[in-house]
């Protein structure tokens, strides 16, 4: 069973991809792999943001990644979380919104209800004040 998780953020891709970058990572995920990457797909292509050398070109290439998602250039990326442990995250920007998918493929059900415990309380705190939102998270199989 593959099971996907979506999660409705208000604001601008810019805005909520941070968000939902900081999420992530308060439970242990990175945006590289162990190979100092940040990978993405685009029309079927994989694309790399490879960090060499020092501090200044690792920001560069963070701010170039960042570049690409302002600019709805990209769709999606691998959050990681050990050797081989990762999340494919994808999003579709909406009118005042963005509904980010998260897809849980080769986890346990104890790390998946691990994960999803600490986003739905993020979630949950983020719109304890708000009405009218609708939908804001959704958990569905494939």
């Amino acid at each position: 069973m593959k099971l996907n998780c979506e999660i409705k953020l208000l604001g601008s891709i810019s805005e909520t991809f941070r968000d939902m970058a900081k999420i992530l990572c308060e439970i242990g995920f990175s945006l590289c792999n162990s190979e100092k990457e940040i990978i993405s797909y685009h029309d079927g292509e994989r694309l790399v943001w490879k960090f060499i050398g020092h501090m200044d070109a690792k920001e560069k290439k963070i701010d170039e990644f960042l570049y690409a998602v302002d600019n709805k250039n990209i769709r999606n990326v691998q959050f990681w979380r050990g050797k081989g442990n990762d999340l494919f995250v994808s999003w579709k920007i909406k009118n005042d919104c963005v509904a980010y998918e998260i897809s849980f493929d080769g986890w346990t059900e104890e790390e998946v209800s691990e994960i999803m415990s600490y986003i739905l309380k993020v979630i949950l705190n983020m719109y304890k004040r708000s009405s009218d939102v609708g939908r804001v998270m959704s958990i569905f199989t494939e």
